[in-house]
């Protein structure tokens, strides 16, 4: 009969939570209080959990002989997973500023964010991404990911690629679609000047792109991409 009433017990405090997590919302109608209640909250869920399975292990192995080794046990198992779950930020964080030193005020570009660096914490960083929006990354969201910190405005290599695109396509359009492209390359400095100069030539514009890259050695592999993008974003027939 008890593990039924643990049960029901179990049921009724997911609907609890979920009833709470919810009121909670309507109640923090400023952003600032809403952000804050869904950090806050998650660790009241979760520490409403662990009593719920302490209390469960109360109420069904007290006098038993497995009861210790039952507390021992899920005790050791909390505090490993506290520690994962902190340690690997940590560890990620220490790695990640002892290889790439990023720091304030740094364009950062990964996988999982780009942006420029607002503060680094001891679990994670924050990045100011293009909206405007200041994002909490952790460490471990960026470990073994492909990171690249962009060079400084002027101390870039300056590149020039030309291209021919059929005028049919528009001059705006072209240059929107080609400054997204390569903004989009991890080795294109966002902060050094991107200019798209187009020159009329019978059917057709030559392109010019000028752009600055963190090594001389990419202009290969930019023009290659650049091309092949062309010729599939614009096609002659």
């Amino acid at each position: 009969m008890m593990i039924i009433y643990t049960i029901i017990l179990a049921v009724a405090l997911v609907v609890l939570l979920r009833a709470s997590y919810y009121f909670l919302k309507l109640a923090t109608h400023s952003k600032s209080y809403h952000v804050g209640a869904k950090k806050i909250f998650p660790w009241i869920e979760a520490g409403a959990w662990v009593f719920f399975v302490f209390w469960a292990a109360d109420v069904h192995f007290r006098g038993s002989v497995i009861f210790t080794f039952l507390l021992a046990s899920l005790a050791l198992l909390l505090i490993l997973l506290l520690g994962w779950f902190v340690l690997r930020d940590i560890i990620a964080g220490i790695v990640l500023r002892s290889v790439q030193t990023p720091q304030k005020g740094m364009v950062l570009r990964s996988d999982a964010i780009e942006g420029t660096i607002a503060s680094l914490g001891i679990l994670s960083l924050k990045v100011r991404n293009r909206e405007g929006e200041l994002v909490s990354v952790p460490y471990s969201r960026l470990a073994g990911q492909n990171i690249t910190r962009p060079a400084e405005r002027g101390r870039g290599q300056s590149q020039v690629i030309k291209l021919r695109v059929p005028q049919r396509y528009g001059a705006q359009k072209i240059q929107q679609i080609l400054r997204k492209r390569m903004l989009s390359l991890p080795w294109v400095i966002a902060g050094g000047e991107l200019k798209i100069s187009l020159i009329p030539h019978q059917e057709h514009y030559v392109v010019e792109v000028s752009f600055q890259t963190v090594q001389e050695e990419m202009l290969a592999k930019t023009e290659e991409l650049l091309h092949s993008f062309a010729r599939e974003n614009f096609p002659e027939d």
